[in-house]
C-alpha cells in the first residue's frame, strides 16, 4: 500500500478583505524572519535629549557587510533583518565625537544598544568599553532562549558530539530516552528529539539557517549537523512569536565564510580497550567509534564573495552479545534425541492413541519444503545446550554517517545580500541478526537546501525572501527484500505481494528464539517546499512586519503488514 498525501498551505490576497485581513494576520508576527536578528537603540546627547538625524552605520566583523540609517526625531534606530554575527555599530553627528560598539546578534534577536554622545568633532572617536558592550541587553521581546555560541559547542563535552546533547543543558529540557515505543524507537531516532518546557515528546521544532528542519514521520530532527560546522545554536522554550508553528523550538545557524580563511580539521576516536567483558559474552563485544571530519571558510572575492564547506564522518563497528536456542544439527535432520515426537498421521480419534517416531526421529521424506528452506537460515548453534541457550556469539553493527554542508555568501551590493545552502546527510544502518535472512536495513537519509535574498529598499524598508527545500528518506524493510519471489521459493499460495516488496516469511517455532518481524517494509520520503517573504518597515517609533509564507508537503508512505507472511509451529500435533 503506498498512500500519497499532498497539503499546500497558502493565503492568496486576492481581493480587498482577503488583503485586509492578510494584513491584520501579519503585522503582529513575523513569518519569515526565523533566523536573523534586529539591532535597536536610542542616541543621546550629554543631557540626554535625542539626537535626530544621526548616521548609524553597522559593519559586519566578518564580511564587511554594510547597512546605514537614521535616528528619527526621538533619537531611535532600528536595523532588521541581520544575520546572527558581530557587528561594529558606528554613531556620528554634527558637533558630537563620534562614537562606536561592538555589538553581537543572535539568531532571532533583538539587541538594544544605547549611545550617549559626547560634544567635539566628528573626527574624534570613542570606543564603548568591553563592559558597557555585555550591558547591551535584549529588551524588545519577551521570548525565553539560550544561545550556544560557536565556542561553547566546541569546548564542552557532548555525548556522541551532537548539539542536542547540549542543547539538553537548557532550563526545562529534557530527552525523550525514556519514550519505549512509537516512531522514535522503530526508526531509531530518539536522539534526534529533545523536549522543551514539559511539552509532549515530538512538540519540538528544528530549524536549520530558517529552514524548517523535521522528519514529519518521527517529529525530530531530519539532520543533526556537525558541531564544528555550527555557528550557534538557539533554544527557545516560552513566550516565542506566534511566527514559530510550536511552542518548543531548537533553531540552528551554520558557520560562513568570512574576509579571513579559518577551518578546523578533527579526529575523535574512542574504543573496548578499557571494556570489561559482559558476563554472558564469551569475549569483549569488539567497539570502534570514529568521528572525523574538516571545514573550511574563505573570501572569493573580499568583501564581496564567500564560500564555506564542511564534511563531517563516522565509522561506528559495535557487537551485541545475542543468547539464543537454534535448531541443532540433529534437530534439522529430523532427530530430537531424548525428546518423545509423535507421529500425527498415526492418530486414532476413537481409541485416543498417538505412536511416537522410531527413535524420535522425523523421516526426510516427512520434511516440509517450507521446513527445510527456512532451517537453512539459522546460524549454527556453537555452545552445548545449557538452560535453553546453545547459541552465544557477538554479532556486530556498523554505522557509518555521512554529512555534507556547502555554502555561499554574497554581497551583491549596498542593497542587496544574497545567500544559499546545500546540507545532506545519510546515516543508513544495516542491523545482524542470528537468522542472516531477516537482517533489517534502516535507510536514514536527509537533504535541506534554501536561497535567500535580503533587499533594502531605504534604511527603512527591508525585505527578505526565502526559498526552502526539506527532504527525508526513512525506512526500514528486510535486507532480502526484492531479491526473489520468497512466496514461490517457500511454495506459499495466495499471497499476492509484488517481487519488489517480496520477503522471507515469519516463522515461530516452539522452543527455538524467533527473530524478525512481519510489519515491514515500512517508512516514507517527505519533500517540504517552502517559500516566505517578510517586509520589515519602521516608521517613527513603530517597526511594522508583513509576511507571508506558503508550503507543500508532499508524503509518499510505504507499509506493509505481513506481507511474506508469519506462521506458527508448535508441538500441538507432535
Amino acid at each position: 500500500m503506498v498512500p500519497i498525501r499532498n497539503r499546500q498551505r497558502f493565503f492568496h490576497p486576492s481581493t480587498p478583505l482577503a488583503s485586509f485581513a492578510l494584513f491584520l494576520l501579519t503585522a503582529t508576527a513575523l513569518l519569515a524572519q526565523f533566523n536573523l536578528g534586529t539591532i535597536t537603540g536610542t542616541v543621546l546627547d550629554p543631557s540626554g535629549s535625542a539626537v535626530a538625524g544621526c548616521k548609524v552605520t553597522i559593519v559586519s566583523l566578518t564580511n564587511a557587510s554594510e547597512r546605514t540609517v537614521e535616528t528619527n526625531s526621538s533619537g531611535l534606530f532600528a536595523v532588521p533583518s541581520l544575520a546572527a554575527d558581530t557587528y561594529q555599530v558606528t554613531v556620528e553627528a554634527s558637533g558630537f565625537q563620534k562614537a562606536a560598539a561592538r555589538v553581537t546578534v543572535s539568531v532571532d534577536q533583538t539587541v538594544t544598544s544605547d549611545f550617549r554622545l559626547a560634544i567635539g568633532s566628528v573626527s574624534e572617536e570613542v570606543q564603548v568599553s568591553e563592559q558597557a558592550d555585555q550591558l547591551q541587553v535584549e529588551k524588545d521581546t519577551h521570548e525565553i532562549s539560550q544561545v550556544f555560541a560557536a565556542k561553547d559547542l566546541e569546548e564542552l563535552p557532548a555525548n556522541g558530539r551532537s548539539f542536542i546533547s547540549l542543547a539538553d543543558l537548557t532550563a526545562g529540557a529534557g530527552r525523550a530516552g525514556d519514550v519505549t515505543s512509537g516512531p522514535l524507537v522503530t526508526f531509531a531516532t530518539t536522539g534526534n528529539e529533545m523536549i522543551l518546557a514539559g511539552q509532549l515528546v515530538g512538540s519540538t521544532h528544528f530549524l536549520q539557517d530558517g529552514v524548517v528542519n523535521m522528519n514529519i514521520l518521527t517529529a525530530t530532527a531530519n539532520i543533526v549537523p556537525s558541531i564544528e560546522s555550527i555557528m550557534e545554536v538557539s533554544v527557545e522554550s516560552s513566550g516565542m512569536s506566534a511566527k514559530f508553528p510550536s511552542p518548543g523550538l531548537v533553531n540552528v545557524i551554520s558557520k560562513r565564510g568570512g574576509n579571513s580563511i579559518h577551518g578546523t580539521v578533527y579526529d575523535y576516536l574512542s574504543n573496548n580497550f578499557f571494556n570489561a567483558r559482559n558476563f554472558f559474552a564469551a569475549s569483549a563485544p569488539a567497539y570502534r567509534n570514529n568521528q572525523y571530519g574538516a571545514n573550511l571558510g574563505a573570501p572569493i572575492v573580499k568583501n564581496k564573495l564567500f564560500t564555506f564547506f564542511d564534511y563531517s564522518g563516522q565509522r561506528t563497528s559495535t557487537a551485541n552479545v545475542v543468547l539464543a536456542r537454534v535448531p541443532t544439527a540433529a534437530e534439522q535432520q529430523g532427530n530430537f534425541g531424548a525428546t518423545t515426537i509423535y507421529d500425527p498421521s498415526t492418530y486414532n480419534a476413537g481409541a485416543g492413541t498417538i505412536s511416537p517416531f522410531p527413535s524420535n526421529t522425523i523421516p526426510s521424506s516427512r520434511i516440509s519444503a517450507f521446513a527445510t528452506q527456512y532451517l537453512q537460515y539459522y546460524l549454527p548453534a556453537n555452545t552445548p545446550l545449557v538452560n535453553g541457550i546453545n547459541f552465544n556469539q557477538n554479532l556486530p553493527t556498523k554505522l557509518n554517517p555521512e554529512t555534507y554542508l556547502g555554502r555561499l555568501d554574497y554581497n551583491l551590493s549596498s542593497k542587496d545580500t544574497l545567500s544559499g545552502q546545500i546540507q545532506t546527510t545519510d546515516s543508513s544502518a544495516l542491523g545482524n541478526s542470528f537468522i542472516p535472512e531477516v537482517d533489517l536495513a534502516n535507510t536514514k537519509s536527509g537533504w535541506i537546501g534554501y536561497m535567500q535574498s535580503i533587499h533594502v529598499f531605504s534604511p527603512t524598508v527591508v525585505n527578505v525572501a526565502r526559498w526552502g527545500y526539506n527532504r527525508s528518506n526513512i525506512f526500514i524493510a528486510p535486507a532480502k527484500m526484492g531479491t526473489e519471489d520468497f512466496a514461490q521459493l517457500f511454495g506459499l499460495q495466495n499471497l499476492t505481494e509484488p517481487k519488489a516488496t517480496s520477503q522471507p516469511p515469519i516463522a515461530t517455532i516452539s522452543g527455538i528464539t524467533a527473530d524478525g518481524a512481519g510489519t515491514y517494509p515500512m517508512g516514507g520520503t517527505q519533500n517540504l517546499f517552502q517559500y516566505a517573504d517578510e517586509l520589515n518597515w519602521t516608521k517613527g517609533e513603530h517597526q511594522f512586519s508583513f509576511g507571508v509564507e506558503v508550503d507543500r508537503l508532499q508524503m509518499n508512505n510505504l507499509w506493509g503488514t505481513l506481507d511474506g507472511g508469519t506462521y506458527t509451529f508448535n508441538g500441538l500435533f507432535t
